[in-house]
């Protein structure tokens, strides 16, 4: 036995239509969303926490009053960001400090071992 969906223009407009008014999934993407969500994304709402579904055999149902609420609570919260914070002004002129720091530590060190290369070079001459 196939279950026709209702035709959308047989409900009643969206302004009035009742809180309790029952409403399948692919009806409520269509009436609330113009289609640009599915259905797993209502489903994935519902697993969230963020929006209260019925289940009625196979066919998942939502109440007109439940996507009203859905969409006031603004519907998916944003993605936590994988990439790190950017450092602030400060933060970035202590690394940078750091980093000119440790640049000319290695200068130094590495200007320290050519004199003292050079010095023992003069006091103990090669002889060829």
């Amino acid at each position: 036995m196939v279950i026709k969906s209702r035709d959308l223009n047989s409900l009643p407009p969206l302004d009035e239509m009742p809180d309790d008014f029952a409403l399948t999934l692919p009806e409520a993407c269509q009436l609330f969303f113009r289609g640009m969500m599915g259905p797993g994304s209502l489903r994935a709402a519902r697993d969230r926490g963020a929006l209260a579904m019925a289940r009625a055999g196979r066919r998942d149902w939502v109440t007109a009053g439940a996507m009203r609420e859905f969409l006031r609570a603004g519907i998916i919260p944003p993605k936590p960001s994988t990439r790190e914070p950017e450092p602030s002004v400060e933060e970035r002129g202590r690394i940078a400090l750091a980093s000119a720091k440790l640049s000319i530590s290695k200068l130094l060190a590495d200007n320290r071992a050519a004199a003292k290369a050079e010095r023992r070079a003069l006091k103990y001459p090669e002889e060829d």
